[in-house]
């Protein structure tokens, strides 16, 4: 998941219209809310807002910034901030999950 947000965050973006105006938004947020739970799965030893959301944060701060230097795409803080939200909202879906399912997780 990570390799594929790399490539399309960093290609050239499609030339077809948006079927509405905040549907790129909804993809950030989409992409990363799913990079978010990928990272809830078990086996990491890093605590789990760390990976959930210093990671998906970092990474989608990185990329807005990869994003300034390419001359076909521009780097918006909004991009970041559904990213951002995404995260956050994954987080706190497996945090509610948790505490209505102890003791089935890891």
């Amino acid at each position: 998941m990570v390799c594929v947000i790399f490539y399309l965050a960093l290609s050239a973006p499609p030339e077809t219209p948006q079927p509405f105006r905040w549907f790129d938004k909804l993809l950030h947020f989409g992409a990363f809310g799913l990079l978010s739970l990928l990272f809830a799965l078990p086996g990491y030893k890093i605590k789990l807002y760390i990976r959930m959301l210093g990671f998906p944060f970092a990474y989608g701060a990185a990329i807005e910034i990869m994003q300034f230097f390419i001359p076909e795409r521009e780097a918006d803080i909004l991009d970041w901030s559904a990213d951002a939200i995404g995260s956050l909202a994954a987080f706190l879906a497996v945090v509610l999950l948790r505490k209505l399912f102890p003791g089935r997780t890891n």
